[in-house]
């Protein structure tokens, strides 16, 4: 049987690069010994219960710097922080690019002389762009993982929902963009609706941040959750009838790619829940959405207002894009990412 070593720098975060690389652990353990180092202060267990994974059969390694913890692994999949490791005990080596670097000076000698023989994974065509260009090579697109069976729609609440992470580090979600919007639709006449703007905290800072967007609700149907069990979260999304996303809004992406959404995970939840998704045009989100068909993309505030009164007078196109989101989501299912990351190990 396989040995197989999988690796993040970033097993702090638990975000979309931590679910990516720990359902390859979960997916190619039913054929291989798996193995994660998740470093000297991360629990496996932990992680996998954040993240809704079941990682019985996953081992923990500590250490891998130390040659002797990686001699005897026939293969690895590196979640790459932007630099390209050296790896030369591994018979199958897969590094996945889940932001879009660019400056890194990606084509030295070295890093081609790292990468050769090495398969080169990416979460979307907007990384994967971004990636070829600066490393000179022709990665792959796996999309990642969603569980899309663990959402049931129900009937849906006046509700719209928005998820992501309180940061102004990487990505801006633009939480205080989509309050602001929300503001003008009750001041628009639109009753009976309430938002919640649920987020991780990720250092001081966010708190700071969540303060500041505390301070503008008061007075309107808008709360903010922080760092929700799955369960709870998988709740809001099933009874949520319009779920917004605003990441890259306002930015100069083409400085900036990082910071619009590389591919967009809770979009597809939404959608799987049967939530009518209306995300900012950018970024992975142009891969999910097909604009009236399955949700709406949209390029400023007054837009994504005019969509979603649309939406809501309109019962008969509700329907029907809660319809399609539903069956656009199938697309991104685990067990077709489980698939194709065995693949890569054959």
């Amino acid at each position: 049987m396989k040995k197989i070593l999988i690796h993040s720098p970033y097993w702090h975060i638990g975000g979309g690069g931590e679910r990516y690389a720990l359902t390859a652990a979960q997916c190619l353990s039913r054929e291989a010994l798996v193995s994660v180092d998740v470093g000297e202060n991360n629990n496996l267990e932990v992680l996998g219960e954040s993240l809704g994974l079941d990682l019985n059969r996953v081992k923990t390694v500590r250490k891998i710097t130390e040659v002797k913890k990686i001699i005897g692994f026939d293969g690895i999949f590196w979640l790459s922080d932007g630099s390209i490791p050296f790896l030369p005990f591994f018979s199958t080596k897969v590094i996945h690019f889940q932001a879009p670097f660019q400056k890194v000076d990606g084509k030295n000698l070295k890093n081609r002389l790292k990468l050769m023989g090495t398969k080169v994974i990416c979460n979307s065509k907007y990384t994967k762009g971004f990636i070829d260009k600066e490393f000179g090579i022709n990665s792959m697109v796996i999309y990642p993982p969603v569980a899309t069976d663990r959402f049931k729609p129900m009937s849906k609440d006046k509700l719209i929902l928005t998820v992501g992470r309180f940061s102004s580090s990487s990505q801006f979600k633009r939480q205080d963009l989509l309050i602001e919007a929300f503001k003008d639709l009750i001041k628009n006449r639109v009753r009976g609706w309430r938002m919640v703007v649920v987020g991780k905290v990720e250092d001081n800072q966010s708190l700071k941040m969540i303060s500041d967007l505390r301070s503008k609700i008061k007075g309107f149907p808008i709360t903010i959750k922080t760092d929700l069990d799955q369960d709870r979260l998988r709740s809001l999304f099933c009874r949520s009838a319009i779920y917004w996303h605003a990441a890259g809004y306002g930015v100069n992406l083409n400085d900036y790619p990082e910071r619009a959404e590389h591919f967009g995970i809770s979009t597809v939840e939404a959608m799987a829940a049967g939530a009518i998704p209306l995300s900012f045009a950018a970024g992975g989100q142009l891969e999910i959405i097909s604009s009236g068909e399955n949700g709406f993309l949209w390029t400023t505030s007054q837009e994504l207002i005019m969509l979603t009164k649309k939406i809501i007078n309109d019962s008969e196109l509700k329907e029907r894009i809660g319809l399609a989101a539903i069956s656009r989501a199938e697309n991104f299912s685990q067990d077709n990412f489980c698939r194709k990351i065995r693949e890569l190990f054959k």
